[in-house]
């Protein structure tokens, strides 16, 4: 079966930042003389491959008032090895690790959080561990608090403990009460990675890694803050066009979104989550069991998104985790019905990622 699957690393490109345009060759001659509509100054430039990785071209997108133009301009210079931060896209693989425990018959998905961790958080220990990871536990999210923003801009450098990031909810009423509602919560993955540790009697660095990582050949994916980190960090910009890539301690996401990856990693990564290679197909049927979210054509299973395919651009219905992070917009997907899989990442808090994703990777994928 022809593979459509691609890789697309997106940067913006700022005029006078020099730490992006090293890491992108940009072709003037993409935009086009005769266009009568005014462009902006930033333009963005996409790195796109296809599995296993054949060839790279650069997508110069021009954006004027009468819309968006893409023109194939590469070869790129951009480093396929470069590392980014996936924020969110971590829950992924927090959620598979718990899943691998359930199979090993060490966790029980509908069993309250205090039957592993009795020291938890009175706010958290009634919720089972599915409502955990499926985010319907009603536990408000630590990183909607203004003390959690506070501190986190006061002291960037800071490493934060679990604990500490627990105390900003300590105080907050429930969301809802467990298993009534849905919504999208930080603190859930937290509490995972400390289920996870407890359990599991390891870093859940080294859980991930004995689980995931190492099994599947994929040595470009870390958890930042937790483990060495090999390899370089392509840079990533706040809305400011200010270098922000090393700006705050990892550890303030830990296992909500610390992980760094390569882009071919992400989407092996995004590959075998999909199709169920990490996992039997009964617990991959659990992981992809949908809850309803506010967003329609939106639903959520154990750590995935599960995307309707009007969504996606024409792709089909689609699995996958997005991740935000400063300097970084991240999505990866995987299409069953076309055995497919997409990752793609915007270096930038600037811009609208999803619709420059969705534009780019479609346009690479519609041959």
């Amino acid at each position: 079966m022809k593979s459509i699957a691609a890789i697309a690393s997106v940067v913006l490109l700022v005029t006078g930042c020099t730490a992006a345009s090293s890491d992108v060759a940009t072709d003037t001659n993409a935009i086009e003389a005769e266009d009568a509509c005014a462009a902006e100054e930033a333009r963005f430039g996409a790195a796109l491959s296809q599995i296993p990785h054949e060839s790279w071209d650069l997508v110069m997108q021009t954006k004027t008032a009468c819309g968006s133009t893409f023109h194939t301009v590469g070869p790129s210079q951009l480093d396929e090895h470069r590392l980014v931060r996936i924020g969110s896209v971590t829950k992924s693989y927090v959620s598979v690790v718990v899943l691998r425990l359930v199979d090993e018959g060490k966790i029980e998905l509908d069993a309250r959080l205090d039957t592993y961790l009795p020291d938890a958080p009175a706010f958290a220990a009634s919720a089972t561990v599915r409502q955990l990871l499926q985010h319907t536990s009603g536990i408000p999210n630590y990183t909607a608090t203004t003390a959690f923003w506070h501190s986190l801009a006061t002291s960037p450098g800071h490493a934060y403990t679990e604990q500490e990031l627990l105390a900003f909810v300590a105080t907050q009423p429930a969301d809802f009460a467990p298993g009534t509602g849905w919504r999208y919560s930080n603190t859930n993955y937290l509490l995972a990675g400390m289920l996870i540790e407890k359990v599991d009697g390891q870093p859940i660095a080294a859980s991930i890694r004995e689980r995931i990582l190492v099994p599947n050949g994929l040595n470009e994916t870390f958890f930042d803050g937790e483990e060495n980190v090999t390899g370089l960090l392509a840079p990533g910009f706040n809305k400011h066009g200010v270098d922000v890539t090393a700006h705050h301690d990892p550890s303030w996401a830990w296992a909500a979104g610390a992980m760094v990856a390569s882009p071919p990693d992400m989407a092996r990564f995004v590959e075998l989550l999909g199709s169920g290679a990490l996992l039997s197909p009964k617990l991959q049927a659990e992981l992809t069991k949908p809850v309803a979210t506010p967003q329609p054509g939106l639903s959520y299973g154990l750590g995935v998104f599960l995307t309707a395919g009007e969504l996606t651009g024409g792709l089909g219905p689609a699995i996958g985790h997005g991740g935000d992070i400063m300097g970084y917009h991240s999505w990866g997907l995987y299409f069953p019905e076309r055995k497919a899989t997409v990752f793609g990442t915007v270096m930038s808090d600037r811009g609208n990622g999803n619709s420059i994703l969705v534009a780019a990777i479609t346009a690479l994928t519609a041959s």
